[in-house]
């Protein structure tokens, strides 16, 4: 289903989002909202793709006069119960291009290069009265014999039911996309912030129109999805008796699989595919992107906004520490609960703040609460939940972040601005945050710490000897400052895309 709330038929940027601005807070959400905001001589629509009809209520965001055009793609279906229907004639001549196209697709993992043929147009191969449509491709004879030959000659699960419907639920969501082609607004440009069902609309509508396409890749959508997979109950428990143990997550692989194919099917057709740091160009290289085609474009932050709260140099250092971020697994927030209780132990001073962002995982967020109520820290652990990030600046001495994975974070980019040191685990653009990128940024010094996942220990050790240190917290907040004014200012960030946008604009 499509619902369009603002609608224009002409826009000059069409953005694709997934589950992110305006409906869910977090970093993504706020780069989007800040994009739209510093760029009024551009007219922007979004197209956002989401879950389920009747998730996305309320607006978390403002909605600038220039973003004149929002409509909302739901990728599921709402449970209902099926009526029994026939089985379908398929189309033959459709199937076979579809099958073509699936083994191009399977073929190009591990490959640097992209897709050694051209893909076809997606969307006509499975558009209603042309192509092999979502009636055939649930009920024909071709799909069934298709489905059950992947699963003989590949499954190394024992169960076809389970396989069946990862098949199913991996790919509806593409007959959803399919049918938005024809409604989106002409544009001048698109611009996907991920790959994944979102790259791959927006791959679609490049297809059929031939627009210009535009890729930002904040984290690697294939790399977060799989450590969600790694996290989730969604795959059946397997016998080891009579599981092949060296392929035993073959379901798993196959979401995977799925996932690298719609980045390369994004890559193919995106010019400039855009990241945030050297690292994160070299991995989409490493996944299919023609590093011809990928230039890093930093995040940056409102200088003047967060330098206004900071604290003169002789201000006492506050024993606050605080983890600010939507709160779901790949934050790894349990890990920091974990170091302020082996704080606490060492300093019975220092308290700390969790300030959530979203309310995406209500499930994870009372594992956290109870995890702090386990662990006695009730009065050490504050849950805020008003107020944004300024307010929380003004009171912490130390902001922290223990995610499993990460992008360029905008959180210790702020930190930095208001003169507030940081530490973070050694993931995405974290380390050079923190240490420096070339020889002359990392000359300036450290303004935190960097430590690896999982190690509460670790970050506990750090956090309490930056805090009592006043020499080297001083030092911190001075590297901190000029590094993120030299480095990750928000008006080079937008003149980048300004100049990025112009290059087609008439």
């Amino acid at each position: 289903m499509i619902e369009t709330r603002i609608a224009s038929k002409e826009v000059d940027i069409l953005l694709f989002l997934e589950g992110t601005y305006p409906f869910i807070k977090g970093g993504v959400s706020s780069w989007v909202y800040e994009i739209i905001r510093l760029l009024p001589e551009y007219q922007f629509g979004i197209i956002f793709l989401g879950a389920y009809e009747g998730l996305y209520k309320d607006y978390l965001f403002p909605i600038p006069d220039n973003m004149v055009h929002l409509q909302l793609v739901y990728l599921f279906e709402n449970e209902k119960q099926e009526e029994r229907v026939d089985e379908v004639p398929g189309n033959t001549k459709a199937f076979e291009e579809i099958k073509k196209a699936h083994e191009l697709f399977k073929n190009s993992h591990g490959c640097p290069s992209g897709f050694v043929d051209p893909i076809g147009d997606v969307g006509k191969m499975i558009e209603p009265g042309v192509g092999f449509d979502f009636r055939q491709f649930l009920r024909s004879e071709q799909s069934w014999q298709f489905i059950t030959e992947q699963y003989t000659k590949y499954s190394t699960d024992p169960s076809f039911i389970d396989y069946f419907w990862n098949i199913r639920n991996m790919h509806a969501p593409l007959w959803r996309l399919e049918e938005a082609i024809s409604q989106v607004p002409k544009a001048k440009m698109l611009h996907t912030i991920s790959t994944g069902y979102a790259g791959m609309l927006a791959a679609m509508v490049h297809q059929r129109y031939n627009v210009p396409l535009v890729l930002s890749e904040h984290g690697l959508y294939s790399k977060e999805r799989n450590i969600e997979l790694l996290q989730t109950s969604m795959f059946a428990k397997v016998d080891n008796l009579i599981a092949n143990k060296s392929t035993f997550n073959y379901q798993h692989r196959l979401w995977l699989n799925f996932y690298d194919s719609l980045a390369r099917m994004c890559y193919q057709f995106a010019d400039p595919i855009v990241s945030l740091f050297k690292a994160a160009q070299i991995q989409q290289h490493a996944a299919g992107a023609d590093i011809k085609k990928t230039k890093v474009i930093p995040n940056g932050v409102d200088i003047a906004k967060y330098a206004a709260v900071r604290r003169p140099p002789e201000a006492e250092i506050p024993k606050i520490v605080c983890f600010v971020g939507r709160i779901v697994r790949i934050k790894d927030i349990k890990t920091f609960i974990r170091s302020v209780a082996i704080m606490v132990a060492k300093d019975s001073t220092i308290t700390a703040l969790i300030k959530g962002v979203g309310n995406e995982d209500p499930e994870y967020l009372e594992e956290c609460i109870d995890y702090v109520n386990l662990l006695g820290l009730e009065d050490k652990i504050e849950f805020v939940t008003e107020g944004d990030m300024l307010d929380v600046l003004r009171s912490v001495g130390l902001l922290i972040l223990t995610s499993i994975s990460e992008g360029m974070p905008l959180v210790l980019l702020e930190s930095l601005a208001a003169g507030i040191p940081v530490m973070a685990t050694s993931v995405g653009a974290c380390r050079e945050i923190i240490e420096g990128n070339d020889e002359e940024d990392k000359a300036l010094g450290s303004c935190g710490a960097v430590v690896s996942i999982t190690n509460s220990s670790n970050l506990a050790e750090e956090a309490v000897t930056l805090l009592n240190d006043r020499e080297r917290w001083l030092s911190a907040r001075e590297v901190g400052i000029k590094r993120v004014e030299k480095y990750y200012s928000q008006k080079e960030m937008i003149d980048s895309y300004r100049k990025l946008y112009g290059r087609h604009r008439t």
